[in-house]
């Protein structure tokens, strides 16, 4: 075997273990016993194997309480370091410059199942990178289990951030400063090879100290004690131990608590219920972050504002006299997000010009806009981009840009929803038509004739679903007693499980058919739909007729026949396709963001 790459491997390679005794949720859980010995001694025994490292420090704080970290540090026969409780970053870059360091590993000390050949692989994988910054996880990129963060930089890269950073969060997490926005710094992920993220191995809960505990015993004395796989085995072999932390979200600098989102967007006949709809997945992650979220919106149909009661998302309803975009509803809007104190304020809507967001636009909270055109003056703070195929346009000038298929948001329900095995070998195959809450290009009458005649020519099951919002939908279901018709369907998940195929509109259905990994046929209705063409199209995850009024009937019949006679392996091609673009977790990383900006607000 070839060896490993040492590139610096002569310049001292430091690991700053981060541990102290305070903890919110698990006072004193560095030093909790499992297995015989405190958790730091397992992490500290298991990092003095990593033959990169030329020497490990426990870097803890001032405060009185943490003596018994460095009395741990001391009979463990390591170095310590006493710096800032609160300014973290700091403590680490005085670490680092007094032990002379080149290279920092950072390692928090909750992680006593950390894996040393991951940190081997880690550390090489930044050697041989040439980057500032090297982790195995970002936010918004995680395959290893929560307990195995990895993070390598340069010592210079440490005492820049040290020396530039200023907001809370920061100053705190030690290094968002080197990764939170693009070209400060040369980062690389080193992203590990299967995704093992449901696992947490992590300890911060008294519940996940009960499953570390019950894994240390289980590979005490295994020949590969330290292995990840090891205890990987044991937690599968054991799902009622993996259950009992499943459930614990893990604390971070993204939360929401005490912070209000507001969503300005419309809902009508005329222009659909797409803008709506995508920010209710928004609304559903920024509450799970522990914030409070509620949307303004003009018009909206009874069914969606029951929609969001249920979720537990308030509706305050903008005046209907006034018209949508005007300086008059931009200035309703900013009443709205100051009587309820809004850190961030949503806009979705082509209504809403650059007048309308530089009017709504305040120094109390972030101003974020949904952009499905690409427009690089867009005066917003933060500019959201959420189609897959999405692009950041040249010369943008937002201060923050999220473009692209890890930002697409579903709603919580296909986020959590099980993803069905399809394998397309039955008979009939079911078809769901679907174009969207509304359909403001009248495009489910025009199919309905044409899927009778194609139920008729082939073993062929249909349902046509019509949105709450569909002015047409009582008439619709008089057309043909061979096409089931659906009306305000609540539980989609359940529906879309049971389809094979689905011919729709070129909006936010897509996202939730890819997630649950249903093949697709795109009609677009609109001109804005044709970067969700693209995105879908280049993944594999569907075809796409031409737009609407150009489609003719007799071509959109064959194209009908052509995809639902589709091989079975084809369609399998494109459901993988489908669930490998869009994960379900794009309005966490957009609430990630959205939270992390508006909490520098108050730093």
């Amino acid at each position: 075997m070839a060896e490993p790459v040492r590139l610096q491997s002569l310049q001292p390679v430091i690991a700053l273990v981060q541990a102290r005794m305070g903890s919110s949720r698990l006072p004193g859980k560095v030093l909790l016993q499992a297995a015989g010995q405190s958790l730091l001694a397992h992490l500290v025994q298991r990092l003095l194997t990593v033959q990169t490292l030329t020497r490990i420090v426990i870097t803890t704080t001032t405060d009185p309480g943490d003596d018994a970290i460095v009395h741990e540090a001391q009979r463990l026969g390591v170095s310590w370091f006493r710096g800032s409780e609160h300014d973290v970053l700091d403590r680490f870059a005085r670490a680092a410059s007094q032990v002379g360091a080149a290279t920092v590993v950072r390692i928090t000390a909750d992680c006593p199942l950390m894996d040393p050949a991951e940190v081997e692989r880690v550390v090489q994988a930044f050697l041989s990178s040439g980057a500032d910054y090297a982790t195995n996880q970002l936010p918004n990129r995680r395959r290893v289990p929560l307990g195995l963060a990895v993070e390598v930089m340069t010592n210079a890269a440490l005492q820049r951030a040290a020396h530039q950073a200023t907001t809370a969060h920061c100053r705190e997490h030690v290094t968002p400063y080197l990764y939170e926005h693009s070209g400060r710094f040369a980062v690389y992920l080193a992203e590990f090879v299967q995704d093992l993220s449901q696992f947490r191995l992590t300890v911060d809960t008294p519940e996940d100290f009960t499953v570390v505990a019950a894994v240390l015993d289980a590979v005490s004395g295994h020949p590969r004690a330290f292995a990840l796989d090891t205890a990987v085995q044991f937690l599968r072999a054991n799902p009622e131990i993996a259950a009992i932390n499943a459930e614990i979200r893990q604390k971070s600098h993204t939360e929401a608590a005490g912070m209000v989102l507001l969503v300005r967007a419309d809902a009508s006949v005329a222009g659909g219920s797409g803008h709506v709809m995508r920010t209710l997945g928004l609304a559903e992650a920024w509450q799970r972050r522990g914030g409070r979220a509620v949307v303004a919106s003009m018009g909206l149909p009874l069914a969606f504002s029951q929609r969001f009661g249920q979720r537990g998302i308030e509706v305050v309803a903008v005046a209907e006299h006034l018209i949508a975009g005007t300086s008059e509803d931009a200035q309703t809007t900013a009443g709205i997000a100051q009587a309820i104190g809004a850190k961030v304020v949503v806009v979705d809507g082509y209504a809403f010009d650059h007048n309308y967001l530089k009017t709504l636009a305040h120094s109390q909270w972030r101003l974020t806009y949904i952009d499905d055109y690409g427009d690089p003056a867009c005066p917003a703070d933060i500019v959201l981009m959420p189609n897959a195929g999405a692009e950041p346009p040249i010369g943008h000038q937002a201060p923050l840009l999220l473009a692209g298929a890890p930002y697409t948001p579903v709603r919580s329900d296909f986020r959590d929803a099980a993803r069905p095995l399809r394998m397309f070998d039955r008979q009939p195959r079911h078809l769901l038509l679907t174009f969207g809450g509304s359909d403001p290009a009248a495009m489910s009458a025009r199919a309905v004739p044409l899927l009778v005649q194609l139920a008729q020519q082939l073993p062929l099951r249909v349902t046509l679903l019509l949105g709450a919002a569909h002015p047409d939908a009582h008439r619709l279901a008089q057309l043909s007693d061979k096409i089931a018709v659906l009306h305000d369907v609540s539980d989609m998940p359940t529906l879309l499980a049971d389809v094979d195929l689905a011919c729709t509109a070129a909006g936010t259905t897509c996202w939730e058919l890819a997630t649950l990994g249903v093949p697709m046929l795109l009609v677009p209705v609109a001109d804005n739909q044709a970067t969700v063409v693209r995105g879908i199209t280049a993944s594999g995850a569907g075809l796409a007729t031409d737009f609407a009024w150009n489609l003719s009937d007799d071509a959109l019949l064959a194209a009908l026949q052509d995809f639902v006679r589709l091989p079975a392996a084809r369609l399998q091609a494109m459901s993988l396709a489908g669930c490998r673009l869009i994960d379900g977790r794009g309005a966490d990383r957009i609430c990630d963001a959205l939270a992390t900006s508006a909490a520098e607000l108050s730093a």
